[in-house]
C-alpha cells in the first residue's frame, strides 16, 4: 500500500511587475510517502519532503499563466509521475532482480 502526507504547501511571489503585483509563483508541496507491506505489516521503503515544484505566470497578469489550482493540478501530475518512478526503481521486477542478483 502507498501512503502519502502532505506536509507542507508554500505558494511564494517569485517575480514582481513594475506596480508591485506577483506577476510569477512558485508553488511547492512537500510530502512524506511509505511503501508498505500490508500482508507483513512493515514499511519496505519511506521517502520524508518528497517535493513537487510548479513555477508559473499569474493568469490575470498573461493569458498564457496559471491559476492556483491549475498549478495545483501540474503539481499532483508531477507528483504522481515521480511517485511511479520512485515504486517502480525501487520495489518494482527490476529492483527485485537486481536484488536477487546481489544476493538479497
Amino acid at each position: 500500500m502507498l501512503v502519502g502526507e502532505i506536509t507542507h504547501y508554500i505558494l511564494q511571489p517569485f517575480q514582481y511587475t513594475t506596480t508591485g503585483e506577483a506577476l510569477q509563483y512558485k508553488l511547492r508541496v512537500l510530502m512524506n510517502i511509505y511503501f508498505i507491506d500490508k500482508v507483513n505489516n512493515v514499511t519496505l521503503w519511506s521517502e520524508p519532503n518528497f517535493e513537487g515544484v510548479q513555477i508559473y505566470y499569474n493568469k490575470s497578469l498573461d493569458s498564457t499563466g496559471m491559476t492556483e489550482e491549475e498549478a495545483r493540478d501540474a503539481i499532483w501530475d508531477i507528483l504522481a509521475q515521480k511517485i511511479f518512478r520512485r515504486v517502480f526503481e525501487v520495489s518494482g521486477p527490476r529492483a527485485y532482480r537486481r536484488r536477487r542478483c546481489r544476493g538479497e
